[in-house]
């Protein structure tokens, strides 16, 4: 089976309109689901007037062949509030 990779836009998601933060000062992570990008834009807008320094990865997806995760996945992850894991991947 061969990889077609597409991209946000085209399976019909919205793109982030800010850019994320390239440094080394404390900063944000900010993690969402594609399906909820248009109101993660609003939201990083206004943290972005604010002047919050934030990151977010507009590609990270567990990937489909991804079938378990070890125990140290996260370790020394300090401010991990939520991640959705896909029911094909075992703990």
């Amino acid at each position: 089976m061969e990889n077609q990779t597409k991209s946000l836009e085209e399976l019909g998601f919205s793109k982030i309109s800010i850019d994320s933060y390239e440094g080394n000062e404390p900063y944000l992570f900010i993690s969402y689901s594609h399906a909820d990008t248009a109101t993660v834009d609003k939201i990083l807008r206004i943290l972005d007037r604010e002047k919050f320094r934030m990151w977010y990865d507009d590609t990270m997806e567990i990937g489909e062949n991804v079938k378990k995760i070890g125990e140290g996945a996260f370790y020394k992850c300090s401010s991990l509030e939520e991640i959705v894991i896909p029911e094909s991947v075992t703990k």
